[in-house]
């Protein structure tokens, strides 16, 4: 929203911004608006969860990415979901979800247990024989493994699942990939820089 020099505010522009997402300003910093302006223009689609751990900068909505939560599918059944989900209105391109630090975990599983009190969700975590990686290939230390875990039972369990612990304790555990959990998808938030594609009529 903008002003006159005089201080009286013009709130047409106000009408045509959503709800909570507009702003006053009486100040010619130009460039600092457009700033707050792209920052305002990072959103998730529609039936995403926004992650933002910048309390710093609320306005930035989802500047760790856009999770959606999806239900029983084998690991390969998950991960070609998440490689084009959408709705009937946006399509988006994401992947499996990698967790890498104790904030993002939590977040991953509140959305999981809103779901059901024992949550089991697949993660990005697959065995190639002889360690374990990312399909992001992070190099990340962070491990939540439950104890005794992983046991690939002699390779026969190559992929890694997500499941409640004690209190809120995640856990991780070795899982046959042809097993069915829930799982959940992330992408990079709808911005200026990475284009939500209208999809109307798609089917996913």
């Amino acid at each position: 929203d903008f002003g006159s020099e005089e201080g009286t505010a013009n709130f047409g522009l106000k009408e045509f911004a959503s709800k909570n997402y507009y702003f006053t300003d009486l100040s010619k910093n130009y460039m600092r608006n457009l700033e707050v302006l792209c920052e305002a223009n990072c959103w998730c689609a529609p039936g995403f969860a926004a992650f933002n751990d910048d309390e710093m900068s609320p306005r930035t909505q989802a500047n760790r990415g856009c999770y959606e939560m999806n239900f029983d599918q084998s690991d390969a059944r998950a991960r070609k979901h998440c490689s084009r989900v959408g709705s009937e209105s946006m399509f988006v391109q994401g992947s499996l979800v990698s967790i890498h630090d104790q904030q993002k975990e939590f977040f991953v599983y509140s959305i999981a247990s809103g779901y059901g009190y024992a949550a089991q969700y697949w993660i990005a975590l697959t065995n190639n024989g002889t360690a374990w990686n990312w399909d992001d290939n992070s190099t990340s230390p962070f491990a939540e493994w439950a104890d005794g875990q992983p046991d690939t039972k002699d390779g026969q369990l190559r992929c890694a699942y997500a499941a409640r612990a004690i209190g809120f304790n995640v856990k991780w555990s070795a899982g046959d990939c042809r097993e069915k959990h829930d799982f959940a998808c992330e992408t990079s938030p709808c911005s200026v820089e990475y284009l939500c594609v209208p999809c109307p009529g798609c089917s996913f």
